[in-house]
């Protein structure tokens, strides 16, 4: 039995600069893989799989006057052109220019109906070497931003948190917020990888009644042990998994625009509709404090 201490990270999310290492990023929380290198293989799998939501954290800002002049004759150009009615494309001023901001699960979700349709065929008809080069296409294109000097408006934050804050979380997500968690389907927890063990979130209590901290110990190896048993004996990972309390640790990875965050905060710090879960407002705090003072 392992006791993670909570903590939020912001990981950097400069647009297009980005794009693929926030979505190799995203794909290995969800399998708690810490394989590094290799991203070709981690996005093709995710394609071939059907799991796009770890592209969603790459944005990208396309001034429509550069989408106006396109080509439409030209592969990547009418991908953008057909990703620009999705729901989930948000266009709007952005400092002083009017922009698309298209995420690129969009992308890759254009690419591959398009393909359905045989709209979307190249000498290489394959859906990451089409990816790939639609994001090399949009370096001349696509809105440079300056990150160090202009408020930045997508953030992606990592989060060390457990089971039932991750479950309010979740509850924040819309078009605005994207969110990957490790999936407890998908992680043996029996393995090297884990030290063989299940980690469990410090409750915010924990050095506040050592009584109460030791029993609260003795639970988590209580459910470790019920959950190697039901592995041990042959249970698969779904079923298994389940005895698994909600104090069980899990990583999350959010990006959201700014407004998206506020909402957050409002809710979940400043308590605006009700008294808030005291672990959840501790990972607020920290939520908050990597957002706005840059804090780790």
């Amino acid at each position: 039995m392992r006791i993670i201490k909570p903590s939020a990270t912001r990981l950097p999310n400069n647009g297009l600069e980005t794009c693929v290492d926030l979505a190799v990023r995203g794909a290995r929380i969800c399998y708690a893989s810490t394989i590094k290198g290799n991203e070709e293989k981690t996005l093709r799998h995710l394609i071939t799989n059907g799991h796009m939501s770890p592209f969603a954290h790459g944005i990208i800002h396309y001034p429509l006057h550069t989408l106006n002049n396109l080509m439409r004759d030209k592969t990547e150009n009418r991908i953008l052109m057909n990703a620009l009615s999705s729901k989930y494309t948000l266009i709007g001023d952005l400092y002083g220019t009017l922009c698309a901001t298209i995420n690129c699960r969009t992308l890759i979700e254009t690419i591959i109906n398009m393909q359905s349709k045989h709209e979307c065929l190249t000498e290489k008809d394959d859906t990451y070497t089409i990816f790939m080069e639609l994001l090399e296409r949009s370096k001349y294109i696509a809105y440079i931003q300056d990150f160090e000097k202009e408020p930045v408006r997508f953030i992606t934050v990592e989060i060390d948190t457990n089971l039932a804050v991750g479950r309010e979380l979740e509850r924040h997500i819309s078009y605005m917020l994207y969110y990957n968690e490790q999936s407890t389907r998908y992680c043996n927890f029996t393995k090297d990888k884990f030290s063989n063990s299940v980690a469990f979130l410090e409750p915010h209590w924990y050095f506040e009644d050592q009584a109460r901290a030791k029993e609260w110990e003795e639970d988590c190896i209580t459910h470790e042990d019920m959950y190697f048993r039901r592995l041990n004996n042959g249970w698969n990972l779904d079923d298994a998994r389940k005895c698994l309390p909600l104090e069980t640790h899990t990583k999350i990875m959010i990006t959201a625009n700014i407004n998206a965050w506020r909402h957050l905060m409002e809710q979940r710090l400043y308590e605006k509709t009700g008294k808030v879960d005291p672990d959840m407002l501790r990972c607020a705090n920290l939520i908050n404090s990597v957002i706005y003072y840059g804090a780790k």
